[in-house]
């Protein structure tokens, strides 16, 4: 067993930490670079995505391990995040292992780092204000601002309206209490065509269309009925063998067949029914006389897609035909097959008798943009969500950062010398975070950070530029839920990490040199 301790421990925690960090910061806010991920099957994907990076990077030193759970858990609770988690709590493991080097322990640092995040949160309490879901332009900067990490900013401001429309669309009010289901929205896209092209549709979209080319292409006033089972003759587990006695059995034969899959029109005629949803295939026999009596049939509905619909439209599912009545069938104002891109057909449900149900068709040059764009649509619902649960919003684009630290060093005063110095130490580390913005447009951390502690002293309302890296006498609404899991995730892990004296590293089992002769023949011959 090897055993590593002390300095040497510290030591190589702390370069795992800078590794990491280095790897997202320049990915880190709307000017950020995009990283190239190679599979070893010749795919790839182009992403900004933090949450994607780490999890199609095979990280091995347990102190990136702990760093990615950490923006992972910031992610989930806050619906963003990932790389503010990081990239702070690198930074002040970084500058842990500088009062280390100044003969400052580690429990003290960790200490002072509690003291100051306990007071952090206070200034965020006292520094928020409260929106709500009716703030139209305020919920529509905050999604801008969040798309703008992950996508180029005239995509952002094409699909932050789309966004918000949609999740204000699905919002209910129930016993006085605004709920967001976000399962309202379907988010789902097509290669062709530009990301600006994308649109919001009022109803559920479907990627399918009629089963023969003489169905109709719209309906009005629908009646859906969904099936799960086939519809036809269902084949024979096992193998069956027809035996005709004369030539002309044969014609009987596959009148009887027609007759009897023609019955599975009957319950479908009876009760008026002109939409079929079926989770299963539909014989071919049965998809002209569909189309002459002018119902609209799709086949292989996915379940996940039939409940959607269904939530939407209502309507029961049913195993077969037969088992269908008045009740059980779903209601919609007007279903519309159109050709979304070349011989590329969607269903567009609208009108339906749920009318929050919201859909999001995304766009793109290609497969991986589009799901890109997709990625980022989703994490900024549950953004914006998470917000409008907790309502408080703060300024940013390092406005809050800095105030935090300016409050932080008149506090440090008031404790004792080491303390004080690892409070200030974290306040240096809140100061460095949002300067990443100015580096990654090219601009001067060093004029920028003069220009925010001189504004913040002087009570100016002042925050940076993500595009620009210049200093802007306006603020940056982002969510205050955000900022508060970054502190709390970042701090207790760079706590965790610092506390760590001793490593103990198991050896490598060694490997069995296994005989090419097989263990019964050995055992016959008498062999070990």
């Amino acid at each position: 067993m090897r055993i590593t301790t002390g300095y040497e421990v510290l030591k190589e925690n702390i370069t795992a930490a800078k590794l990491v960090a280095d790897l997202f910061s320049s990915s880190f806010g709307p000017a950020g670079m995009a990283k190239l991920l190679l599979m070893d099957n010749g795919d790839f994907k182009v992403t900004r995505d933090a949450e994607i990076i780490s999890s199609e990077v095979a990280f091995v030193h347990p102190v990136a391990k702990l760093l990615m759970e950490a923006g992972t858990t910031c992610r989930k609770e806050g619906g963003d995040g990932f790389i503010t988690t990081v990239v702070l709590a690198a930074l002040l493991v970084e500058r842990g292992w500088r009062l280390a080097n100044n003969g400052i322990h580690p429990a003290l640092t960790a200490t002072g780092y509690q003291l100051a995040l306990k007071e952090a949160l206070k200034i965020i309490d006292i520094e928020s204000s409260h929106i709500d879901f009716h703030d139209y332009s305020t919920l529509k900067k905050i999604a801008k601002n969040h798309l703008a990490t992950k996508l180029p900013l005239s995509w952002a401001e094409h699909l932050a309206p789309i966004v918000v429309s949609a999740l204000i669309g699905v919002s209910e009010s129930v016993n006085g209490y605004t709920k967001f289901d976000l399962d309202m929205i379907k988010v789902d896209g097509r290669r062709g065509a530009s990301v600006e092209d994308s649109e919001l549709v009022d109803g559920v979209i479907l990627h399918k269309k009629g089963v023969d080319r003489l169905m109709p292409k719209t309906i009005t006033d629908a009646k859906i009925a969904f099936i799960q089972e086939k519809l036809g003759i269902k084949r024979p587990d096992m193998f069956t063998k027809v035996v005709l006695s004369t030539p002309n059995k044969i014609k009987d034969f596959y009148s009887e067949r027609l007759s009897y899959l023609r019955d599975f029109l009957d319950p479908l005629l009876r009760i008026g029914v002109n939409v079929v949803l079926c989770g299963g295939d539909i014989a071919e026999e049965l998809r002209r006389p569909l189309a002459n009596c002018g119902i609209l049939a799709v086949r292989n509905v996915a379940l996940e897609d039939m409940k959607r619909l269904r939530m939407a439209v209502g309507g029961e599912l049913v195993m077969r035909p037969w088992d269908l009545n008045s009740q059980s069938l779903g209601y919609c104002g007007r279903i519309d097959q159109r050709i979304v891109a070349a011989h590329d057909e969607w269903l567009f449900f609208k009108n339906c008798r749920n009318p929050h149900f919201k859909s999001i068709l995304v766009r793109g040059t290609g497969d991986f943009v589009v799901d890109e764009v997709k990625r980022a649509i989703i994490n900024c619902l549950k953004l914006l969500q998470s917000l409008l649960k907790n309502g408080a919003v703060v300024a940013g684009g390092g406005f809050i950062e800095y105030k935090i630290a300016h409050m932080l060093r008149k506090l440090a005063l008031s404790y004792p010398s080491k303390i004080q110095q690892t409070v200030q130490v974290f306040a240096d580390a809140l100061e460095e975070l949002p300067l990443w913005l100015v580096r990654n447009t090219g601009g001067d951390p060093a004029n920028v950070k003069g220009k925010l502690r001189s504004g913040i002293a002087a009570n100016m309302l002042c925050s940076i530029d993500g595009y620009t890296g210049e200093v802007i006498k306006s603020s940056i609404t982002e969510p205050a839920i955000v900022k508060i899991q970054c502190l709390k995730s970042a701090t207790e892990t760079a706590v965790t990490i610092l506390r760590i004296d001793h490593v103990f590293q198991q050896p490598p089992k060694p490997q069995e040199k296994k005989s090419p002769i097989p263990l019964p023949v050995r055992m016959v011959r008498g062999w070990k």
